[in-house]
């Protein structure tokens, strides 16, 4: 199991790690907003939970609107003075494939997006690093999910290997009394053929003594 959950991460690993970020157009309440995207070989609703999990580590809570997570007054840039907000939003890459498409821009801090001049392309680059540097902490949410989803089979595994113990030792206890009542029922055979020839021999004996 240890190995399995070893090699699951390390190829997750891989996967994310050879994931290009690369620029993109978001609409955003009929606007096209300059972003950010990558592709992710997970889920859309484990990416959106990463996403919220990243952000509650760092004691910021999401606003939603109208299908983006939306991350207010955070630094897009370590070395940042100022706040940004950030808007992500997940796609499903097709039908097909449970995989992900996710989008992300920022905005200066309280800026609608909708008001963003054309050719703003504030926070592109930050973008592009925060959310590079993002990947590995989604990679491990996606890894914790399989874990405990494997840890969920295993219970059930157990739980029905238990079941099945327990059938076994009533089957067990049942084939025992089966096999007294067989021998009870020989012993009865056995009994009642002894009393018939008793009762033979007695009749036996009554009919030597006609004449």
């Amino acid at each position: 199991m240890k190995k399995i959950v070893l090699l699951l991460s390390l190829f997750s690993i891989t996967v994310v790690y050879g994931q290009e970020v690369m620029e993109a157009k978001t609409d955003f309440q009929r606007t096209t907003q300059p972003s950010v995207m990558v592709q992710l070989p997970y889920s859309p609703e484990v990416v959106e939970d990463a996403i919220k999990d990243y952000f509650n580590r760092m004691g910021v809570k999401p606003d939603g609107s109208r299908g983006f997570q939306v991350f207010k007054s955070t630094r897009l840039g370590q070395t940042d003075a100022w706040n940004s907000d950030l808007y992500f939003k997940v796609e499903r890459k097709s039908r097909k494939e449970n995989e992900s498409v996710l989008y992300f821009f920022a905005t200066p801090e309280n800026q609608q997006p909708n008001l963003r001049k054309p050719g703003d392309y504030y926070g592109v680059d930050g973008a592009r690093m925060f959310l590079r540097n993002m990947l590995p902490s989604i990679d491990s949410y996606n890894l914790q999910v399989q874990i405990s989803l494997q840890e969920e089979e295993v219970r059930k595994a157990e739980k029905k290997y238990q079941h099945i113990m327990d059938d076994g030792d009533d089957l067990d206890k049942k084939l025992r009394k089966l096999q007294e009542n067989i021998q009870d029922n020989k012993n009865e055979q056995a009994k009642q053929k002894q009393e018939i020839d008793n009762q033979r021999k007695m009749l036996d004996a009554l009919k030597s003594r006609k004449k």
